[in-house]
């Protein structure tokens, strides 16, 4: 991906139109969800994940889905 320079830690991947964001050991990928899976796979190949877990808590705050 490339850096997105106004936000320091985040990544858009332009063919999938996915934005990821990095902090520490969290990672928020964002955008048309039917290129989630793909990229997680891709991703694993290179470095070690657990599962992708459901938004509810990212930076110290909860998130409610409305």
């Amino acid at each position: 991906g490339k850096p997105v320079p106004e936000h320091p830690s985040s990544y858009f991947f332009e063919s999938e139109k996915l934005l990821l964001t990095v902090y520490v050991d969290d990672l928020l990928l964002s955008g048309p969800t039917q290129h989630h899976d793909k990229f997680w796979e891709r991703l694993r190949a290179k470095v070690s994940l657990g599962q992708p877990e459901p938004l509810d808590r990212f930076l110290g705050r909860d998130h409610t889905l409305l």
